[in-house]
């Protein structure tokens, strides 16, 4: 185990750097010019009627503060001296604002971690229990229709999902059921006792909480109803109805217990997944959090937020596959790593 851990982080940490080349160099060559960001404000925004001297003036402050941020080095130098900062974890400071990187995404992660946390809760606490269900019930009733429900429910994209969830219950043209913004109501006090405050916070989370696991228990609840009815057809759960054992210990013991691989490897990839469709999330229903701290540095072309946000999204992906391979050892004792070469 222990050369199989040093193998894969070595690998981790190479794919690591190139995903962060690729990153890098995409963020960096695309439209957009932050410096002239900066200045479409300014005499720069256009040239009738300006002194020419103050053009140039204006040219010389650009080349500056091209110079400033590093933008006038080649691209692979910017890059070698961006991934020396990372590894150091200095994040760098904010083109927009000048403040520390790190301390715009500490301000914002809480609310991330407690939205995905909350999600992937919920997405496995219904996955399975439905999953299940329709291994179970093949061919029934009730199996037809989650089946119906689920395929309907993957392929709505979440951003119209969103959208329509704002205007029929959010206070649009219907219903005023819940928030369609925020974290807290307008006349929120923070004495007010923890169980209102809870509730209040709650509310607010309620619809961002629904659009953001509806796609993924659908889709897992699928993954483990097909491994579920493969299972069933192997020898060693006919042996063990031969012998009497009763149908709740063959499901869960027998059936279950080989059908949870997939759910397993799946978790690996859903985190980062949740984190990247936060993006959407949040800013639909105006929370501050990575995602839509991620959406106004790409249209400020804060290119230190961006590449931090992007770097933090991969090593979350490469660390989840990890863990998700660790699992199945948990999982189903007959996989192990030793002698597996990365």
């Amino acid at each position: 185990m222990g050369r199989y851990l040093i193998q894969r982080c070595f690998l981790l940490g190479l794919t690591f750097i190139a995903i962060t080349i690729i990153g890098f160099s995409i963020v960096r060559l695309a439209p957009g010019d932050p410096v002239e960001l900066f200045f479409s404000g300014g005499l720069a925004a256009g040239v009738e009627g300006v002194n020419p001297e103050r053009l140039v003036q204006v040219e010389q402050a650009k080349e500056d503060l091209r110079r400033q941020l590093g933008l006038d080095q080649p691209l692979h130098i910017q890059y070698i001296r961006w991934l020396g900062r990372i590894l150091h974890a200095d994040l760098g400071r904010s083109f927009k604002d000048q403040r520390l990187v790190w301390d715009k995404i500490r301000e914002r992660m809480p609310l991330t971690i407690t939205l995905n946390s909350l999600a992937l809760l919920i997405t496995y606490g219904i996955a399975i229990p439905l999953g299940i269900l329709s291994a179970v019930k093949t061919g029934s009733i009730a199996d037809r229709v989650s089946t119906l429900i689920v395929f309907m429910l993957y392929s709505l994209p979440s951003f119209w999902v969103g959208t329509m969830i704002i205007i029929f219950l959010c206070g649009g043209d219907f219903l005023d059921w819940f928030p369609p913004a925020g974290l807290h109501a307008l006349d929120y006090d923070p004495e007010w006792p923890l169980y209102r405050r809870l509730g209040d916070y709650l509310h607010h989370l309620a619809m961002p909480l629904l659009v953001t696991t509806y796609g993924s228990f659908a889709f897992l609840s699928r993954v483990l109803r097909s491994s579920m009815l493969e299972v069933k057809l192997q020898d060693y759960v006919r042996t063990a109805r031969a012998k009497g054992v009763s149908e709740r210990v063959v499901i869960l013991r027998h059936i279950l217990r080989n059908s949870i691989i997939p759910i397993v490897t799946n978790l690996g990839l859903l985190l980062p997944a949740l984190i990247g469709g936060s993006v959407i999330i949040e800013t639909i229903f105006s929370l501050p959090g990575l995602g839509y701290l991620g959406y106004q540095a790409v249209l400020a072309r804060d290119y230190p937020v961006v590449l931090a946000l992007f770097s933090v999204g991969s090593a979350l992906t490469l660390v989840g596959i990890l863990i998700s391979d660790l699992l199945l050892v948990l999982v189903d004792p007959r996989i192990s790593f030793e002698g597996k070469p990365a």
